[in-house]
């Protein structure tokens, strides 16, 4: 089990260092003249959504940390701290992580109505509830004046396929809002509305390669012709608001790609690359390079490595657990079902794990859907049932109805 256990950590170490690594490596690029596509390659399971929010976490503690020196509120001495530490601050105040939705829906917050939540999560420890406090306020500072806007996009959330472009653009818009300034707020909507007008435009190289789309696709292109002049006057001013950012850019978040239908996927690949172009606008997608080549090799018939190539250019393979460090990951899980348990029940609990869950827990996703299915129903029904039993009905319930 002590085995088990540094496996486990040196599993969760790893991945943190590949979120770590990669957030420096985003957080490094700046003034970009052009927009940067990075990519995170893995198998379907292998916890890239996980690693993308690991990233973003850290992204936000170094711009944090580069702004720690200074007073965060009137009357506070200023102090350099660390990513870590910031990292440490945040596990023990969960309720800031919805901050930023809270001020938006709420304006008549003001940071002193946290004071209540951050002294009960400092316990009677008044230099920790200080720090909390201040954390809190350095996240609130970034918030209003944020170093990266982060747009995090979810296409196989929208419900009509045929709008994906049009949905993106839109969100788009409203997420850079008034974040980033009037001025490129507005340039944005003014060119995301020429651009909306002929959605999905992404996709249209993927409809010209499908049967039947003669008339479609002479459509658009009479539509583009007649936009033409509008839509390049309003990049042109989108573009020149985009360069003025000095050191700021928008980070658009487009995760697992391998979820769409091919020409879902075929569309947001090529609206990364019809929009890659503009300034100052990095994109971090994930995808399992596989499906998606199939995807656009299907779809668009062409070389697909190559083509994902000239759109991606810095990629990062997540490799898959190994089933046994899978397994390592239900270990809290355990833990908790397995409270002062005897060791018969610890027995049929090793044999559960052998039998049952080495075949169905195979990835880092298996793994977080099956613990979260398996300690919902043991707070519920503890005192009712049989840790084991329950263990595995659980993992069968979520795995295989």
């Amino acid at each position: 089990m002590d085995n088990a256990i540094r496996n486990g950590a040196s599993d969760r170490l790893g991945r943190r260092f590949f979120a770590e690594s990669l957030a420096r490596q985003v957080w490094s690029i700046n003034d970009l003249p052009e927009g940067y596509v990075v990519g995170i390659e893995a198998e379907w399971g292998a916890g890239k959504s996980s690693v993308i929010n690991m990233t973003l976490q850290h992204l936000l503690h170094l711009e944090l940390s580069s702004n720690s020196a200074e007073p965060a509120f009137h009357g506070d001495e200023g102090k350099t701290e660390t990513p870590e530490t910031l990292s440490e601050l945040s596990a023990r105040y969960d309720a800031i992580s919805t901050m930023a939705e809270r001020k938006q829906t709420i304006p008549y917050l003001h940071p002193d109505h946290h004071h209540r939540a951050i002294a009960a999560q400092a316990d009677g420890d008044e230099e920790l509830r200080k720090r909390l406090y201040r954390y809190f306020r350095l996240r609130l500072n970034a918030a209003v004046a944020p170093r990266n806007v982060v747009v995090h996009f979810r296409p196989w959330l929208v419900p009509d396929t045929a709008a994906l472009s049009s949905v993106f653009l839109d969100e788009l818009s409203k997420s850079v809002g008034g974040a980033l300034g009037t001025d490129v707020e507005g340039a944005m909507r003014e060119y995301a509305k020429v651009m909306q007008r002929l959605a999905p435009v992404a996709g249209i190289a993927a409809q010209a390669a499908l049967p039947g789309s003669g008339n479609a696709v002479r459509d658009f292109f009479a539509s583009y012709g007649r936009q033409e002049a509008s839509m390049e006057t309003r990049k042109l001013r989108l573009e020149a608001a985009l360069r003025e950012l000095d050191g700021r850019k928008i980070i658009l978040v487009i995760d697992d790609l391998d979820r769409l239908s091919p020409r879902e996927a075929t569309e947001m690949v090529g609206l990364v690359k019809s929009l890659g172009n503009l300034p100052n606008i990095l994109y971090l997608i994930s995808y399992d390079r596989n499906v998606l080549c199939g995807h656009l090799r299907r779809t668009l018939r062409v070389d697909a490595e190559a083509y994902l190539e000239k759109i991606v250019q810095y990629r990062r393979a997540l490799p898959m657990l190994s089933p046994e460090r899978v397994l390592v990951l239900l270990d809290e899980c355990r833990r908790e079902l397995f409270d002062g348990a005897t060791d018969e029940v610890l027995d049929r609990a090793q044999e559960a794990s052998v039998q049952v869950l080495r075949q169905y827990v195979v990835t880092p996703r298996d793994a977080v859907r099956c613990a979260d299915w398996v300690l919902r129903a043991h707070r519920l029904l503890k005192d009712q049932t049989d840790p084991v039993d329950l263990l595995i009905l659980e993992t069968l319930n979520a795995k295989d109805t």
